[in-house]
Parts: structure tokens; sequence; C-alpha cells
């Protein structure tokens, strides 16, 4: 495969992973639960596009280690049958030795800060709404928001939906 930006490798190893996860939930009342998350992730022959100069495409090729530590905390409120707020946090870490002189395409790209706050309604038993709002930092850039919204019948044989995420087009 190529195409002017990128191009393919017929010798890429099969990517492996694992991973570990591990964390508490209380519930110090029916209406509350705090939740916290510690995981990692290791990969072995992650796959990748690199490229040592601006002016040349990428190049599929595997990275030899690659690993990622995280936690996650989350708030869920439930003040009656027909509400939920929820507010969360994820912050993720990305580790990967040098690549000598090389830019990833990929690696470097994922969230390294991410906080939403939810809020989920039932209208009149059969509607159910939702909205969030979301801050989302990538590694090495500007933080920006990500606004959702959505709509589903919550009854029925027939439940259809709606929703529009990004709604601020960021």
């Amino acid at each position: 495969y190529h195409d002017p930006a990128n191009r393919g490798n017929a010798h890429l190893r099969p990517e492996s992973a694992w991973n570990v996860e591990a964390g508490p939930e209380w519930s110090p009342t029916a209406r509350l639960l705090l939740s916290s998350t510690v995981f990692y992730r290791r990969v072995s022959n992650g796959i990748d596009y690199i490229r040592s100069a601006v002016d040349q495409p990428y190049f599929a090729t595997n990275l030899t280690q690659i690993s990622f530590l995280g936690v996650e905390s989350a708030v869920q409120y439930v003040p009656s049958t027909r509400q939920r707020f929820s507010l969360g946090w994820t912050a993720l870490r990305g580790y990967q030795g040098s690549l000598t002189g090389t830019t990833s395409k990929y690696v470097y790209s994922h969230p390294s800060n991410n906080a939403v706050a939810t809020w989920t309604g039932t209208l009149r038993g059969q509607m159910l709404l939702n909205a969030s709002i979301r801050v989302v930092q990538r590694y090495a850039a500007d933080a920006y928001a990500v606004f959702d919204i959505g709509a589903a019948r919550s009854t029925g044989r027939l439940r259809p939906y709606a929703r529009l995420q990004n709604a601020g087009n960021t």
C-alpha cells in the first residue's frame, strides 16, 4: 500500500499487547458512586508510521516497546430515577524508546488529559436525553472542548435514537 503521504511495509510483524487495571469503587449512599482506576498497557511490535524529514512520506514500521500508564476517576450522582450527573477525568502518559531522529504519526496522538461532565435525564418516561461537555488535551497540544448531545426512545420494541457528537466542530 502507498499513497503520496504514506508507504506500506510487507515485512511488518503482528502487534501484541497486554493490559492490567485495578481500582476501587465506593458508594457512600444509594445516590453517589465514586470510582478510580489505574491502568497500564504494554505494546510490542506496535505498528506506526514514521518519517525522518517533513518532506518525506511516512513509512509503516514496528516500534519495539510502547507503554501507557493512566488513571481515570469518576463521580456519579443520581438525584432521582429520572436524572444522573457524572464527572470524570482521565490522564494518560505514553512511553516510547528513542525514535532516532524520526517522527511518529500515531504514538503520541492520544489524549493525555480528558475531563467530561455528563447529564442524562428521562422525559415523560419514554425519552432519554443526554448532554456532555469534554475538555480534551492531546500530547503536546492545546486543550479543546467537545460538546455531545443525544436523544433516544427508552421504551417499546422500536427505540430510535439520534446523536450529535462534537456539536461545536472543534
